[in-house]
């Protein structure tokens, strides 16, 4: 009878990570939609400074916080010596960088045949820019390494590649200062910045001299995502009642609703700061198996979702280019289903290629060819 109620608990403790697996991976998509719907202003609405969804950048922050909280849970379990941190914090990087490099590759080559066909490029100038892409597909721009930039919402991935070793290597070196001061000042101290000389959130492209304000951006949310994860720790271990999971539900289904309601409304103020505050709260919630999340949101199908957001985003810009450009006289509602279904439809293909690809092990393939 121990015995029994022993693998009931341990099932049960693989169905509430499961839940909360299944539940991140459907907030991913969910506000890798809103990443898309932010740039529907190529499809020519009526009014460029009104269109669904322009606040909808605030979508960055919430993967940046996501992507804190589990770089924060990888590094709590890693013990390095003092003369490893530098090199594990790279190895993770590049492992990283690996997951997503197919996604990155596949898109910039597409965006740049788009722009070729769009801005009717000669041969010259398209093979110029593909001897270029090397920089972009590299995820180098937010170094300041680059000549051509058509693929923008990458952004997000360069600075977030240019920032990780070093926020990696601090949570290994310095794990005191870093999971407690660093994590917990940065954040303050950068959203200040923002607020006062900027007033608003939407800036990743201005130079600093050494870098672009997106670089610290990225810092900021990564290390509101570590606080997040030492605070769901402790929260996880609080039993809450009924009735407390029932407030917690409502209280997760209204921040989503604000979320969704102010981004789509509103844009460019210091609301954004209040947004990043909502979402912080929403994903802790989440990763604490407390609320709504972590049991309506059950099935494979939301597995799928949550992997479909990483070609979504990379891969949606070259859409947002060419559905204008295929319907010159539709207007800005016309091509809005267009533009997203075409957007589901690319990304399903990028999906099931990779997959199919890692399948038959190309990458082992290729390697065993060049490397004895």
């Amino acid at each position: 009878m121990c015995t029994n109620m022993k693998v009931s608990k341990d099932s049960s403790e693989r169905i509430k990570i499961s839940n909360r697996n299944l539940s991140v991976e459907f907030l991913r998509f969910l506000f890798a939609l809103l990443v898309v719907m932010v740039h529907t202003h190529g499809l020519r609405p009526d009014d460029p400074n009104q269109y669904p969804f322009a606040g909808g950048y605030i979508a960055v922050e919430f993967f940046l916080i996501l992507s804190g909280f589990f770089i924060a849970k990888t590094t709590s379990k890693v013990k390095a010596a003092p003369d490893q941190c530098g090199k594990i914090s790279l190895q993770l990087t590049w492992k990283k960088f690996q997951s997503v490099f197919f996604y990155v590759f596949s898109s910039v080559i597409l965006e740049y045949a788009v722009e070729a066909i769009v801005r009717q490029e000669s041969l010259y100038t398209i093979v110029k820019n593909y001897v270029y892409s090397v920089f972009e597909f590299s995820l180098f721009p937010m170094t300041g390494i680059y000549q051509t930039f058509f693929n923008l919402p990458l952004w997000y991935l360069s600075a977030s590649f240019l920032v990780l070793p070093f926020f990696q290597y601090l949570l290994l070196r310095f794990r005191d200062f870093s999971t407690t001061v660093f994590l917990m000042i940065v954040p303050l101290v950068v959203y200040g910045h923002f607020c006062v000389t900027y007033g608003e959130l939407d800036k990743w492209n201005i130079w600093y001299g050494f870098f672009y304000i997106g670089t610290l951006r990225v810092l900021a949310g990564l290390c509101v995502g570590g606080l997040l994860f030492f605070a769901s720790s402790s929260l996880r271990k609080i039993q809450f009642t009924k009735i407390s999971q029932v407030c917690v539900s409502i209280f997760q289904l209204g921040i989503m609703a604000a979320v969704f309601v102010i981004s789509y409304g509103k844009a460019h103020s210091r609301m954004d700061f209040i947004l990043v505050f909502l979402l912080a709260l929403l994903i802790l919630f989440t990763l604490s198996d407390k609320g709504v999340f972590s049991y309506i949101v059950k099935g494979r199908f939301f597995s799928l979702l949550g992997k479909l957001s990483v070609p979504l985003f990379t891969s949606h810009w070259a859409v947002r280019q060419l559905v204008p450009y295929l319907m010159p006289k539709a207007t800005y509602a016309e091509m809005l289903p267009i533009y997203l279904m075409f957007c589901i439809a690319l990304s399903l293909t990028l999906f099931a290629l990779k997959a199919w690809m890692d399948k038959i092990q190309i990458g082992d393939r290729i390697k065993r060819c060049l490397i004895k």
